[in-house]
């Protein structure tokens, strides 16, 4: 057995055919890779290489016939039967070649058209996937969008209070410092008004004391007075006279509890 090669050319195809022919078994794809021991390969590429075999030793037999023509009339009619006889039996086996390389090729074509089928299914499966993806791309890319959008929405938004906080800080603290001068000057106010309530509590007081020396010193001239009212009313009996006494008296009296009440 030939074992040069992994693979068919001619070189080891058609000398593995001339020994199988030598040996009378007829050339096929599980021959061949059997007398030459090679596993690889397609059998459609080592049909079409044993079918060229074919090809090239008829074209071998028709030469020899028909350079063996004129010579036919001088040969024995058993080598003429003998040689027609073996010619039909080579075109009848590449007939037989022929034949099992198509059902070969049918083979092959069915199992082409199985992948292919398969590859169909699997595109349009991948099609359909894609066009989702691209339908979820799109989906993330308006809500990247719109995050974007919203991003820079607040970021506005945040530099404008941020720019209230600035303003609201400055006010905060000019009211600080009005509020520290306003304190003050109220509690300079508060200061003055006790020091003038303590003042008017002195002046009050000073006030009362020099009512009460007088109610006093009007107690003692209206007590002095009725004494003397007294003395006369009872040196006079005269009641004109009593009676204008008691009228002074009692005006003297109210006098006196004018000033306690006022005192």
């Amino acid at each position: 057995m030939s074992r040069t090669s992994k693979i068919f050319f001619k070189s080891n195809v058609f000398p593995a055919c001339d020994a199988l022919m030598a040996q009378g078994i007829r050339p096929t794809v599980g021959a061949v890779r059997h007398h030459t021991g090679i596993s690889n390969g397609s059998n459609s590429t080592l049909q079409g290489l044993i079918n060229d075999w074919y090809q090239d030793a008829r074209s071998h037999e028709v030469a020899k016939l028909n350079e063996g023509l004129s010579l036919e009339a001088d040969l024995p009619v058993e080598i003429i039967e003998l040689t027609r006889t073996f010619y039909n039996s080579m075109i009848a086996r590449a007939k037989d070649s022929v034949d099992d390389y198509k059902s070969v090729l049918a083979e092959d074509r069915d199992w082409i058209h199985g992948q292919l089928r398969e590859m169909a299914e699997v595109r349009e499966q991948f099609e359909r996937t894609l066009e989702s993806h691209k339908e979820q791309i799109e989906k993330l890319e308006g809500q990247l969008r719109y995050a974007r959008d919203e991003m820079m929405r607040l970021e506005h938004l945040a530099q404008d209070r941020h720019a209230e906080i600035r303003v609201l800080t400055e006010q905060l603290t000019a009211l600080q410092h009005t509020s520290q001068i306003e304190i003050h000057t109220l509690r300079q106010r508060n200061q003055q008004l006790e020091e003038t309530a303590t003042m008017a509590k002195s002046n009050q007081r000073m006030t009362e004391q020099h009512l009460n020396a007088e109610v006093r010193l009007i107690r003692h001239t209206v007590d002095d007075a009725l004494k003397v009212i007294e003395d006369i009313t009872i040196q006079d009996g005269d009641e004109g006279t009593r009676a204008t006494l008691e009228r002074c008296a009692t005006l003297l009296l109210r006098v006196s509890s004018d000033s306690e009440t006022s005192g």
